[in-house]
């Protein structure tokens, strides 16, 4: 959408579907495919979504979405600088809700020392940031983190089954 006012709408109302309704899971294959376009705004767009919906959800079900991680990957050496700022946004969500910077460090290797360093910071810097918060995110990679059954929709979800409060 050209109007930014219609794109901050637009943005907003998929803010409270991805809350209520969805799962990172459930569009990770849409998110990967809007990341192959060529348009920098919808790049740009596409990006900060993903960003937002990761924060949203549990490392586990984060883990299960490596098809975006990549995607976010790949847009690091982009020409447009908005591009590279939003994609670095998004893989340091990932490496914090996937307990850290080793968590992506695989996925890094096409990448740059200057740009893996920096990702390497801001991952320190946003658990830093996160306080208790960013330390429970880098601590649910162990298994001790798993949800009651019956609490979520799937087992790769961290949001609540239809019919339940959270």
């Amino acid at each position: 959408e050209k109007n930014p006012v219609m794109s901050k709408a637009a943005e907003s109302c998929l803010q409270s579907f991805a809350t209520y309704c969805y799962s990172l899971k459930d569009v990770s294959d849409d998110i990967a495919a809007a990341l192959s376009v060529k348009n920098p705004k919808v790049l740009g767009e596409t990006l900060r979504y993903l960003t937002s919906l990761v924060e949203l959800e549990s490392g586990r079900a984060v883990a299960l979405c490596k098809d975006s991680l990549a995607a976010a990957v790949k847009l690091l050496s982009d020409a447009d600088s908005n591009v590279r700022q939003e994609a670095q946004a998004a893989v340091v969500a990932f490496a914090v809700a996937m307990g850290g910077f080793v968590a992506v460090k695989t996925h890094l290797n096409g990448v740059d020392d200057k740009k893996r360093g920096a990702i390497e910071k801001a991952c320190e810097t946003a658990s830093a940031a996160g306080g208790a918060a960013g330390q429970m995110k880098c601590a649910m990679k162990t298994p001790a983190a798993k949800s009651r059954p019956g609490s979520s929709r799937d087992p790769g979800s961290s949001r609540p089954a239809p019919g339940r409060k959270a």
